[in-house]
């Protein structure tokens, strides 16, 4: 089944900030041809234009209302191409889990993992507690959090969600995080007042449900779901709605031109069973033989941990940045760091090779793989048993 047409608001937001009605735009873009298209005509185009029916107009009228619209046809419609249907973004729905790290001492830590409704759990030998709380945002929403004995609190915010492409993907995940992490924040401290910290950042993990693309096409589509800021534009403030614009032109140069995030981005799908990548702004993950496909928990257990080691090397660098030795509890050492570090890093002989790799894209792209040595080395200086 086609697409429904998606609104060119790239060229409704640029007409507006001109104060133009469509119809002054179709009169201008008549005057601009000098009388080679009649008013009517005009009109008529900048209509189906608008509203999606067509995607790329002739070059000729681009030119028109680019000359008029002073801007380019790049950002009205982006690159030209010749019309593929098994390139057009389709629905989809996506479940993505939103990860949440806070910073707290082991002495609250231990305190939270008695909370009533805790219950011990352990994720590739670190032991922990988890629980799952009532997300008053959303009542479709799952959120669980994970305390670490070491000092960290990691929130899951599990949410299934419908878009229309991957411009309103993107859009989602900038408009969401920033409501989403102090919404957060507050609901830590409420429930236990002895926080004081913030998050400071949430990584999100997108596990694609259901969408009509295939082959090539579902490729392009999870490398951009790996790291959907690059449909975004950085400069300014915009508005959402420019954003969404902005996002939906940026998507139409994804499927003419491709998509090219660089050596960051790093390929953990199996041929025939999945596809899946992980970068620096999060993972996302297509299954395509569910039955032989990594299970959700599997990424997320991973993601918990790896966020959670993460806040900790995040910490003990910061404090030797500002030139003090870092301190933590004796039982969270250096030697406890090496061997966690060991446990995550070394390949088991009962692991699959899905979850191996899938293993080590996290690790690489979290950077865990340098921070984690670094960390080592700092609180091995500063340990009171140091010898020279």
């Amino acid at each position: 089944m086609p697409s429904p047409p998606r609104q060119n608001r790239a060229l409704i937001l640029a007409r507006e900030q001109f104060g133009w009605s469509r119809a002054e735009l179709a009169r201008r873009v008549a005057g601009a041809s000098r009388g080679q298209i009649a008013l009517e005509s005009a009109d008529r185009a900048i209509k189906r234009i608008e509203s999606g029916q067509v995607q790329n107009p002739t070059e000729y009228y681009q030119g028109l209302i680019c000359e008029v619209l002073r801007t380019s046809a790049v950002e009205l419609f982006g690159a030209p191409r010749a019309e593929s249907p098994s390139s057009a973004p389709s629905a989809l729905t996506v479940t993505c889990r939103k990860y949440i790290p806070v910073t707290i001492t082991p002495s609250l830590a231990a305190r939270v993992a008695e909370h009533p409704g805790m219950e011990a759990h352990e994720i590739d030998g670190s032991r922990c507690s988890r629980m799952v709380m009532p997300w008053p945002h959303d009542d479709h929403a799952r959120l669980t959090v994970t305390v670490f004995g070491f000092g960290v609190l990691v929130a899951e915010l599990r949410q299934t969600v419908a878009f229309a492409n991957l411009a309103d993907l993107a859009v989602w995940r900038h408009t969401s995080y920033e409501v989403d992490r102090p919404h957060i924040g507050d609901l830590l401290r409420r429930t236990w007042p002895a926080i004081s910290a913030s998050p400071e950042y949430v990584l999100g993990t997108w596990w694609l449900a259901r969408s009509a693309w295939a082959g090539q096409d579902l490729d392009t589509a999870v490398r951009v779901m790996s790291t959907p800021s690059a449909l975004l534009r950085r400069q300014g403030d915009p508005s959402v709605e420019q954003l969404r614009a902005g996002a939906e032109v940026a998507e139409r140069a994804v499927w003419q031109q491709g998509f090219e995030a660089g050596p960051d981005l790093v390929d953990f799908g199996l041929s025939g069973v999945s596809v899946g990548y992980a970068s620096w702004s999060g993972v996302a993950y297509a299954p395509l033989a569910v039955d032989r496909a990594l299970h959700p928990e599997e990424l997320g257990d991973v993601e918990t941990l790896y966020q959670a080691l993460w806040s900790l090397c995040h910490t003990v660098c910061e404090t030797a940045e500002v030139g003090h030795d870092p301190q933590v509890d004796p039982s969270y050492g250096w030697r406890w760091l090496r061997g966690v570090s060991s446990r995550i890093a070394r390949p088991r002989p009962t692991e699959t090779r899905q979850v191996r790799s899938m293993r080590d894209a996290v690790l690489e792209t979290s950077q865990l793989r340098t921070m984690l040595p670094a960390t080592i080395d700092l609180l091995r200086d500063a340990s009171p048993a140091r010898t020279l």
